[in-house]
């Protein structure tokens, strides 16, 4: 485990926190020509995607990670599969909305929150972790690979190329 940085359980009351790193996330995406991934609007100023992000929070299980003033500096929902994942016979538990502050990347948040996924899985006694992310992003793909995930479909989420990617437990 990563010394500098501890996970935690989160709730409605780090909704914001989570949107800022979110804002955040899409500044930096927009700011290397990457709007594909998660378009170019702040997802604070979307009501729709606050609503949405609110109810996986309360649906799922938010995750946050923190360094050790307490600062929010990431964070996950473990939760069911979203409604344009295929379906899959085994039980398991699905990684959304996944988010690491920009200005720390590299320091190991994002394998963290993997790992506490996994965690988290195995007790719910999942046999599979799944997730997906912006089919082009090479490099996104690549991380979750050799986090021990393998690349599944690609499936279109309305307009959005989703790779969908799959750990066995």
């Amino acid at each position: 485990m990563n010394a500098a940085y501890s996970v935690r359980r989160g709730g409605a009351d780090d909704l914001h926190e989570i949107l800022g790193l979110l804002d955040a996330a899409v500044e930096w995406l927009v700011g290397r020509g990457a709007e594909g991934q998660w378009g170019s609007d702040p997802f604070s100023t979307n009501s729709s995607m606050v609503r949405h992000l609110s109810q996986i929070i309360s649906a799922g299980e938010l995750r946050i990670a923190h360094d050790q003033s307490k600062r929010v500096v990431g964070g996950y929902v473990l939760g069911p599969r979203p409604s344009y994942a295929p379906i899959v016979a085994e039980p398991e538990r699905y990684i959304e909305a996944m988010v690491t502050a920009r200005a720390l990347a590299g320091r190991g948040i994002g394998t963290l929150l993997v790992s506490d996924a996994i965690d988290r899985a195995r007790l719910a006694g999942a046999h599979a972790v799944r997730t997906d992310c912006w089919a082009e992003a090479p490099r996104l793909i690549r991380w979750y690979e050799e986090c021990g995930f393998e690349q599944g479909d690609r499936v279109w989420v309305g307009a959005w190329p989703a790779q969908m990617l799959h750990m066995a437990l």
